[in-house]
């Protein structure tokens, strides 16, 4: 029980507990992740970035008859939900400093991320300009949009459903089970739906390969089935290559492009978090 957990770490009856679970962390962090000042003599809080991505994921599979009749499949609305949103206040708001917002599958310090300079990650006034490229001035004839999660993600999920609603994009949040969002994910029944991804070992492949025509759900973890001939060429020499310059770069052109197309709009990258008790 991670409640009895921490009660026991502030009595100093364990020296180290793990994780964010349970209903704790306002108790023990304030919103910037820093530990409040009753406990600051005694607790300390240790982080690390996990190779690990949260995003939300746009079915683009036009094989199906759903998606040729999304509205996703339009980047500009894409583009704009990706930029009305605004991570900074998810992890300050919901998850108390922990983690960090995600501009890229990639997580920070992951070599092959594609340098953006300043461009802003959260910018409300190009995404209302893009939902009018779109067509959708204000949100102006859109439907509403269903986005699926499961219950652990439904105080995020329905954050960004508030933040979508100001700029007239309707959002309904529906909540299933963990299997049935499993299959259905797998399946393609989601136009949109919450994700995640933990890399298997600390290379940019590992997270690139989520975008790879060949590794297409159901049989692969391409849940989005994004399919682009210049990505998958790109992806492929960069499997082939034994040169660590040549594959960062063609890492970069991958993340460049998945920028560009947004596929998916990368949300968080989470952290790895312990208290210790240091007296």
């Amino acid at each position: 029980d991670p409640n009895a957990e921490y009660l026991a770490l502030v009595k100093g009856e364990l020296d180290l507990i793990s994780g964010t679970e349970g209903g704790f962390l306002n108790e023990l962090l304030d919103p910037l992740g820093r530990v409040r000042e009753k406990h600051a003599k005694h607790i300390r809080v240790l982080r690390a970035p996990a190779l690990a991505t949260d995003y939300l994921g746009f079915l683009l599979d036009t094989s199906l008859a759903a998606v040729r009749e999304s509205p996703w499949r339009d980047v500009r609305l894409r583009k704009a939900v990706s930029l009305a949103i605004d991570r900074e206040r998810i992890v300050t708001h919901l998850l108390h400093g922990i983690g960090r917002p995600a501009r890229s599958i990639l997580p920070p310090g992951l070599p092959g991320g594609w340098d953006v300079g300043n461009t802003p990650l959260h910018d409300p006034d190009r995404a209302r300009a893009l939902l009018a490229e779109a067509g959708h001035p204000g949100g102006e004839g859109l439907p509403p949009l269903v986005l699926t999660t499961t219950a652990s993600y439904l105080d995020i999920c329905e954050f960004i459903q508030h933040e979508l609603a100001a700029f007239g994009i309707t959002v309904q949040v529906d909540v299933v089970p963990l299997s049935t969002h499993k299959q259905g994910v797998a399946g393609g029944d989601f136009l949109f739906f919450r994700k995640n991804w933990i890399a298997d070992y600390p290379d940019a492949e590992n997270f690139l390969l989520l975008f790879a025509t060949a590794n297409s759900a159901p049989a692969g973890p391409n849940y989005t089935r994004f399919s682009d001939p210049e990505y998958d060429a790109i992806y492929d020499q960069a499997l082939r290559s034994t040169d660590d310059g040549l594959r960062l770069a063609l890492y970069e052109q991958l993340d460049s492009t998945l920028q560009v197309r947004t596929p998916a709009v990368f949300l968080l990258h989470p952290e790895v978090v312990r208290f210790v008790r240091s007296g």
